[in-house]
């Protein structure tokens, strides 16, 4: 008896635990992601284009066109026209609202995922942990662009795998369903995976195929060629063909190892210890007998098969919505633990070193400073640029400036366009032709620039300024107008 009553007080003293431990991570995940959009840097080009289907064309054009050579799944831009409407805003964290909420839902969503993946415990808390601070997932969360939602819409998806059940598949649930696969279609990319994949799934675990289901099919090939005539005129994967070309899989070692390499790397992993992790993941997942274990397999066939037809690339943030699934994976080494209990003490050390390798893998943390964790490379450059722009506002506005940076040229429409500031700025492409620009100016013999570089790239313009100079005589004044000496006010005039 005692033993019991002892045996009870410790299962609930790991059941507080556990529940505690979940509550911390999310919090702290949820912590993460609101500091960076409480900041509020202002939206780089991308995010600008894809604004403009918001804030300058009617409510239901973004059904049927997107601005600027944009691609973003129609219901994602319509409800975010929605929300700038309840808002009477057009704000950057109106734009950025749904990406944000997204990101919310996915630490909640990603929860109930990983307790029906793992039987242990330990690996639910561990990956919970690795997608509550991946620094790709925070960032994300806070961009106008569709990458947060297509993770937490990629999650729904999984976890919805549970409640198919192709035995009680009424007329009512199969016409329901079938409507939620064409808007879910158009609420999110990658969607068209992974739809097909649980259907197939589900009709080879239950080993029946109804007629009904000819009409989710349907559904989900209506919801493509809409999406296909929607972008017929737009090439944006084309025209960057060089950049996105190793997203590309070809059915080749190399350029597997490539992409999963350069996915690590997006997502601040060290590729060695998370190679390892992954590897012995995908080996604990495969001799187990899990009924998600066909799933992910398809998911990842259509994936590969979807990159190799050029539909979508396997690279940086379009594979965003794979994050969830790489994490599962590596996680599931953690699972071993449980073994503890059946006093194999083997296993033991084996899932304690894989768990240690596992949280080895996330490079360039300071995991005792939450704080320190969205402290990266990217958001600085863009909470930089906009106090660039405001050092310049605040000071000239009827100067040419010339740029290193295209957020810096975003983040000057941004002010135009979505905080109605009307400025008098006179923007010029950066790099793009300097020097016979300077020429074209020297005839006024009296020119004020600002030059927005940093200290990396402000010789170029300095070298071609001194160039312009010797070459016709003139003078020139080169002034630092802000702390962080990235804004320069260039005077070239005539010598007296």
């Amino acid at each position: 008896m005692y033993n019991i009553a002892m045996e009870t007080k410790t299962n609930k003293f790991l059941n507080i635990l556990f529940f505690l431990s979940v509550i911390f991570i999310i919090i702290s995940g949820i912590y993460l992601r609101f500091n960076i959009y409480l900041d509020g840097y202002s939206l780089w080009m991308d995010e600008l284009m894809l604004s403009e289907s918001v804030i300058y064309n009617p409510i239901f054009s973004s059904l049927y066109s997107l601005e600027a050579g944009q691609k973003a799944p129609p219901l994602f831009v319509f409800f975010t026209y929605i929300n700038s409407i309840i808002a009477n805003s057009c704000n950057v964290y109106v734009l950025r609202f749904i990406p944000f909420i997204s990101s919310i839902g996915t630490l909640i969503a990603f929860y109930f995922l990983s307790k029906r993946i793992f039987k242990s415990r330990i690996a639910v808390i561990v990956s919970l942990f690795l997608v509550s601070i991946n620094t790709a997932l925070i960032f994300y969360a806070n961009e106008f662009k569709p990458y947060s939602s297509d993770v937490f819409i990629c999650i729904l998806l999984l976890l919805s795998y549970e409640y198919i059940d192709l035995k009680n598949f009424t007329i009512k649930k199969t016409l329901l369903y079938s409507v939620l696969i064409f808007f879910t279609v158009l609420s999110s990319f990658p969607s068209v995976y992974i739809i097909p994949a649980l259907l197939i799934s589900k009709i080879i675990e239950q080993k029946r195929f109804p007629l009904k289901l000819i009409f989710p099919f349907f559904s989900l090939a209506a919801g493509s060629l809409y999406l296909i005539w929607m972008f017929r005129n737009i090439r944006t994967i084309e025209l960057n063909l060089e950049y996105w070309q190793s997203g590309f899989f070809n059915f080749t070692f190399s350029s597997l190892f490539n992409i999963i390499n350069e996915f690590f790397n997006f997502l601040e992993l060290n590729l060695s210890w998370s190679i390892i992790c992954l590897i012995s993941g995908i080996l604990i997942f495969i001799s187990q007998k899990n009924k998600y274990r066909l799933l992910i397999i398809l998911i990842i066939f259509f994936v590969l098969l979807g990159s190799y037809f050029k539909i979508l690339p396997l690279k940086e943030r379009i594979m965003l919505y794979m994050t969830p699934i790489f994490i599962l994976l590596m996680s599931k080494p953690a699972e071993m633990l449980k073994t503890i209990k059946e006093q194999k003490v083997h296993a033991f050390i084996i899932s304690v070193f894989i768990s240690g390798m596992l949280l080895f893998s996330v490079k360039n943390y300071n995991l005792t400073n939450l704080n320190s964790i969205v402290r990266m490379q990217p958001y600085q450059d863009r909470i930089q640029v906009k106090k660039d722009v405001e050092t310049i506002l605040n000071n000239y506005n009827n100067e040419l400036i010339i740029t290193d940076c295209s957020d810096f040229q975003g983040s000057v429409k941004y002010y135009n366009l979505v905080q109605k500031k009307l400025l008098n700025l006179k923007m010029m492409e950066y790099y793009d032709d300097f020097e016979n620009k300077l020429n074209t100016l020297k005839q006024f013999k009296d020119i004020h620039l600002i030059i927005r570089a940093t200290s990396e790239n402000y010789p170029y313009f300095y070298n071609k300024i001194k160039k312009i100079s010797a070459e016709n005589n003139l003078e020139y004044n080169d002034n630092f107008i802000d702390n962080n000496k990235n804004v320069h006010l260039v005077h070239i005039y005539k010598k007296p």
